[in-house]
C-alpha cells in the first residue's frame, strides 16, 4: 500500500519513545514505524513527563518512526492525584493547541487512550475533512477505578459512561475487547482491531529441556489486578503431585511483589522467583525459557489483555487465563490460550494437563507463533488500522 500521500498524527500518553534505553516500540510505535516505511508522514505527539518511567522524556526528533513532538507538561507522582490531573489537563491542552496551529497539514489523527476532553478538543482543533480515530484499547474508562478500590467503582462507573459519550465527536472508535467496545456510543463506526504484537525471533535453544516439567511465568510491571492466592496454590499441589518441588515459576517485571503474595508462597513451598525490572529489549528472550504465561485476572481486570498476553505469544507460549470469556476468546479460538475458573483445583487441573502432554505440547511451539504473527502481527494490525485512519 502505497502511502507517500498520507499525513498521520498519533497523540498517546502512555509510551517511551526510541531513544529511551532498551526501547521496544509498542501499538503506536509499531503503527507509527509501519507507515512511515510504507511512505507515510508521521507525527508522534507525547507528554515530556514519561508516564512509565515517572522522569522526563528526552527530545526525540525524526526516527524510524517518523517526526516526534514533546508536549510541556509537569510531572506527578500517584496515579491517583491532583498532579495527575493537571498533567493531563496540559497534554490534551497542548495537544489542541500543536493540532490548532496544523489545522490542514494532517489527513488523520490518531488519540490513543484518550484522556478526558482529549477527542473533544481534537475534534474542535482540526479540519472538518480529517479523520479522527480514538483508540480507547482495552483499558478505558474503567481504569479509572478497579480492583480493591470498591468505593470507587459506582462513581467510575458513572464517570467512564459520561466520558464515553465524548466518543460521540470522533469519526470511528477502536477497541481491543468486547467489553471496551461496548462503552462507545452506538452512533459511532466501531472496530476490533487487537493490541498486537511484533514478530521476533524464535530461540529454540533458550527453551525448556524436553524431559523437564511444564515451567510458567508472569509478566507485567505491576501485580495489581491480579489474583495469585488460588494460581500458587494449584501450582504447589501440582508440583507436591509430581514430586517436583524444583518446578520453575516466575513472576517477571515488578520491582517487588506484596508481602501477602510472598507469605502465601512461602506457606505453600513454592520457590517463587522475582525478578525485578527486565529490560524490554530483553524480555522476549527471557520468555523463550518458559512454556507457559499466566494471566490470573480479577473480575475487575478481565476485560483487559494488556500487552503481556502479546508478549507471551510472541514467544510461543500458551496463555493460561482468567479473562472473561468474550475477551479471552481471540486467544482461545486459535488454540493459543485456554481459559481456567480461577480456582485452585482448576490452575491443578491445567498445569497437569499440560505436563501430561507436554511432548505434543512443546513440537507445537512454533506453529504457535506462526499463526499468532499472522493474526496480530504487524501487518495484520496496520492494515486494519488504515481501514479506519484512511477510509
Amino acid at each position: 500500500m502505497d502511502l507517500e500521500d498520507f499525513r498521520l498524527c498519533i497523540i498517546h500518553h502512555g509510551e517511551n519513545l526510541p531513544n529511551r534505553a532498551g526501547y521496544v516500540p509498542l501499538r503506536y510505535g509499531r503503527l507509527a514505524e509501519d507507515l512511515t516505511d510504507r511512505g507515510a508522514d508521521v507525527v508522534r505527539v507525547s507528554p515530556a513527563f514519561n508516564h512509565l518511567h515517572r522522569d522526563w522524556n528526552a527530545e526525540c526528533g525524526r526516527t524510524s518512526e517518523g517526526r516526534h513532538v514533546l508536549i510541556e507538561t509537569p510531572k506527578y507522582g500517584a496515579s491517583f492525584s491532583v498532579r495527575r490531573a493537571n498533567f493531563l489537563r496540559c497534554f490534551v491542552a497542548g495537544s489542541g493547541r500543536y493540532l490548532s496551529e496544523r489545522r490542514d497539514q494532517f489527513d488523520a489523527v490518531l488519540v490513543g487512550v484518550p484522556p478526558p476532553g482529549m477527542v473533544r478538543r481534537i475534534s474542535r482543533s482540526v479540519s472538518p475533512e480529517v479523520t479522527v480515530v480514538a483508540d480507547i484499547r482495552d483499558i478505558w474508562p474503567q481504569a479509572l477505578a478497579v480492583g480493591k478500590l470498591k468505593a470507587l467503582h459506582s462513581v467510575a462507573s458513572v464517570g467512564g459512561f459520561l466520558l464515553s459519550q465524548e466518543m460521540r465527536v470522533a469519526d470511528a472508535v477502536a477497541a481491543v475487547t468486547p467489553a471496551m467496545a461496548a462503552w462507545a456510543p452506538d452512533s459511532v463506526q466501531v472496530q476490533m482491531l487487537p493490541l498486537g504484537m511484533d514478530d521476533r525471533p524464535d530461540i529454540p535453544d533458550r527453551r525448556p529441556a524436553l524431559d523437564a516439567a511444564i515451567s510458567a511465568c508472569f509478566l507485567s510491571s505491576h501485580i495489581h489486578g491480579y489474583d495469585f492466592v488460588p494460581l500458587l496454590q494449584g501450582w504447589s499441589e501440582y508440583t507436591s503431585a509430581l514430586g517436583d518441588k524444583e518446578s520453575r515459576m516466575a513472576i517477571i517485571g515488578p520491582s517487588s511483589i506484596p508481602e501477602e503474595i510472598a507469605a502465601e508462597a512461602d506457606r505453600l513451598g513454592v520457590a517463587l522467583e522475582v525478578t525485578g525490572r527486565v529490560p524490554a529489549d530483553e524480555v522476549h528472550s527471557l520468555l523463550c525459557e518458559f512454556d507457559v504465561g499466566l494471566a490470573p485476572a480479577t473480575k475487575e481486570w478481565g476485560h483487559s489483555l494488556g500487552n503481556k498476553i502479546f508478549d507471551y505469544l510472541s514467544a510461543g507460549l500458551l496463555v493460561l487465563h482468567t479473562l472473561d470469556p468474550a475477551t479471552g476468546a481471540v486467544i482461545d479460538d486459535i488454540g493459543c490460550g485456554t481459559r481456567v475458573d480461577g480456582s485452585a483445583s482448576g490452575w491443578f487441573n491445567a498445569f497437569g494437563a499440560l505436563n501430561s502432554e507436554k511432548e505434543e505440547f512443546r513440537s507445537s511451539r512454533s506453529k504457535r507463533i506462526e499463526h499468532s504473527v499472522r493474526v496480530f502481527g504487524r501487518e495484520a494490525t496496520t492494515d486494519q488500522f488504515m481501514e479506519l485512519l484512511r477510509p
